[in-house]
């Protein structure tokens, strides 16, 4: 699972996300549970982020990062292969 603001940031290192081992400019070796869980708004200051924080990705509106908002990107049992 990875945080919204985490999947719509122009940060996020793509190979990684879909892998499961998410990693962006701010945080090459993974993000912190604590910002990819959403607890964590990274519009703000975290500590060791290099002074990277979430940036919307072009067409990404405002985001609600009051409830987490999570994204779980494991293929399910019904979903069509990728290739």
């Amino acid at each position: 699972m990875i945080g919204l603001q985490c999947l719509t940031c122009i940060h996020l290192h793509a190979a990684g996300a879909a892998s499961g081992q998410s990693a962006c400019d701010a945080f090459p070796h993974g993000i912190p549970f604590e910002i990819q869980s959403g607890s964590v708004d990274h519009a703000k200051p975290y500590p060791d982020d290099n002074g990277v924080r979430y940036s919307p990705a072009e067409g990404v509106g405002e985001i609600d990062m009051s409830e987490g908002q999570l994204v779980d990107l494991a293929p399910q049992q019904d979903d069509p292969p990728l290739i």
